[in-house]
């Protein structure tokens, strides 16, 4: 009794071997090679495959699984379907029977030349800004010395100087995260067409086996996606902590109003409960957002595991990576968003509140403001990706389009959250 399987059904079966040649099993690969007796040499490809088989891709039924000789489509339960040239010796993961990889590339070349362009731009905007606000600080400097300047005309050019450093801070984080973005899609292109397997490969080079290197990046963007989710769960951790301090601080400004409000009559508190539940609304828009996962969290499901070509997965491990940098940023920010809230709150439990605005009404401290703006920041074109992917799924964005949601660098909260006076 044997436990070698019987031959795979195949037209070949139909031919005689050529001469010199016979079919051996191994176990190892469980699957059955071709041994040629006069060269000494072995082969997965059943030389009688070349009497029948088609020559090449194009003369191939695309609806089947009808490979051309020499190759075979096989399935890896981690990356899914790839091709073996066993001619060369390469396993292959885009598709040879489609040009999705190559016009992929090619749009990501475009793409490139295009940020590479409007980095430049930025570039001389932020270096202008940048020599303006430092004459700004010049004339800033110069009022106060001369001393015989109106009070109006000094806090005009001290206003000018806090918004031109403003513009500055703003145009620096464009510039910087679009450079980064430039450099790691141009080096992503270049190792990809390096290892192109359409294109003819230097004798003295190993070929790529991209089976092994895919599985590699799979096996990254599994670990990947769980350590997002981690940094995501802290960061929801701080944005419900804030939102605590929010609500102590809004109960204590409302306590305040009841007890300066006496016996002015119930019509007039309820107007200033209205003003000041509008002024401090956070908390609201949080829970307005939470079916979309909450402020700062309105980003895409991650894709699927099934990936086209190569290309899909590199731009999905970038992605990654560029989703946990922005969230441990935002978890930064939201650290010094809520040590500052806290010494706020505990002032505001301590004394009456004497700072009022015109209308009588106390004061709202500017962190408060701050992450007003942030759960009402306005939407964007990538805001508008980020809904469709949201609603379509991950896997339904054109590839341009997940170009432009890997290069959103700066989310609303960053928008709202870097205007905050931290140093005060």
């Amino acid at each position: 009794m044997t436990d070698i399987p019987p031959p795979p059904k195949s037209k070949s079966e139909e031919y005689p071997f050529p001469e010199g040649w016979s079919r051996a099993y191994s176990k190892q690969h469980k699957k059955f090679y071709y041994i040629d007796a006069k060269t000494k040499q072995t082969s997965w490809v059943d030389p009688r495959d070349r009497i029948w088989k088609k020559k090449t891709w194009a003369e191939c039924d695309p609806s089947t699984d009808e490979a051309p000789y020499g190759w075979e489509i096989a399935t890896d339960p981690l990356i899914g379907t790839y091709f073996i040239d066993h001619l060369t010796q390469r396993n292959i993961l885009d598709d040879p029977r489609t040009t999705t990889f190559t016009t992929q590339l090619q749009s990501l070349k475009s793409y490139i030349l295009e940020a590479s362009s409007k980095l430049s731009t930025q570039t001389e905007t932020y270096k202008s800004t940048t020599s303006l606000l430092l004459s700004t600080q010049r004339d800033v400097e110069k009022l106060k010395k001369e001393g015989t300047a109106s009070s109006q005309k000094l806090k005009e050019a001290e206003d000018k100087k806090e918004r031109l450093e403003r513009e500055v801070e703003r145009y620096r984080l464009d510039v910087e995260g679009l450079k980064a973005d430039v450099e790691a899609l141009k080096a992503l292109a270049e190792r990809l067409e390096r290892e192109d397997s359409s294109q003819p490969q230097p004798t003295n080079q190993t070929p790529v086996d991209q089976l092994v290197q895919q599985k590699a990046v799979q096996t990254e963007i599994e670990t990947l996606r769980l350590k997002l989710k981690e940094e995501q769960s802290k960061k929801a951790a701080l944005e419900a902590e804030i939102e605590d301090l929010q609500k102590q601080y809004q109960k204590n400004l409302l306590t305040g109003i009841r007890k300066e409000a006496g016996g002015g009559g119930e019509g007039g508190l309820e107007r200033k409960e209205r003003g000041m539940v509008k002024s401090t609304s956070f908390g609201q828009g949080m829970a307005g957002r939470a079916g979309s996962g909450g402020v700062g969290r309105d980003v895409p499901p991650l894709p699927s595991a099934k990936f086209t070509t190569r290309l899909d997965r590199e731009m999905e491990l970038l992605a990654l990576k560029r989703r946990i940098e922005q969230e441990q940023r935002e978890q930064a920010l939201l650290t010094q968003v809520a040590a500052k809230a806290k010494n706020e709150v505990q002032v505001a439990m301590v004394m009456e509140h004497v700072n009022k605005d015109q209308f009588g009404r106390p004061v709202i401290p500017q962190w408060v403001k701050s992450l007003n703006n942030y759960a009402n920041a306005s939407a964007t074109i990538r805001s508008n990706i980020k809904s469709k992917a949201s609603t379509a799924g991950g896997d339904q964005l054109s590839f341009r389009e997940k170009m432009l949601l890997f290069t959103s660098h700066e989310t609303p909260l960053e928008k709202g959250v870097r205007e905050l006076n931290l140093g005060s």
